[in-house]
């Protein structure tokens, strides 16, 4: 610390970048799940099953982002694509909830899943547009004098 009790910047910025570099601050990747929050990811994957969810290529197609076509577009992982092989045998078999747990992850930001990533911000974008407090849209023209009441 310096003398008034500041930190300097270049030593925030690097206990910063050391936290980020952690895998605890990184999704996917398909190995970062820690034992005692295995049962938690088998009962989302079971959930996901029972609801009859799409597959992950569905669901990237749902978003207009390209399809992985291959296990190695997954994850550079050599263990994570073999596993993706021995449990689904083509890309686009990949369940959702695995395929967003194992893709790949950005270098930059947030550090989530591209896929994940894509979701939330479009998640977060129709929320704001379809809020009844922010939107511009909610008026007597477009919902009709009864919607509007």
């Amino acid at each position: 610390r310096g003398e008034d009790g500041s930190f300097a910047d270049a030593d925030i910025l690097r206990v910063l970048k050391n936290g980020y570099k952690q895998a605890a601050s990184e999704i996917g990747n398909g190995r970062n799940t820690p034992a005692s929050l295995e049962h938690v990811e088998i009962a989302g994957i079971n959930q996901a099953r029972a609801l009859d969810t799409c597959y992950f290529n569905d669901f990237r197609k749902f978003l207009k982002l390209t399809t992985l076509d291959t296990f190695e577009d997954f994850s550079e992982k050599k263990e994570v694509q073999d596993a993706l092989r021995e449990l689904y045998g083509h890309p686009d078999n990949v369940e959702l909830y695995a395929g967003l747990m194992v893709e790949r992850t950005k270098q930059t930001g947030l550090r989530l899943p591209y896929t994940m990533g894509r979701a939330i911000l479009s998640d977060a974008v129709n929320l704001l547009r379809n809020d009844r407090i922010l939107t511009k849209e909610l008026t007597p023209a477009n919902l009709t004098n009864w919607g509007y009441q």
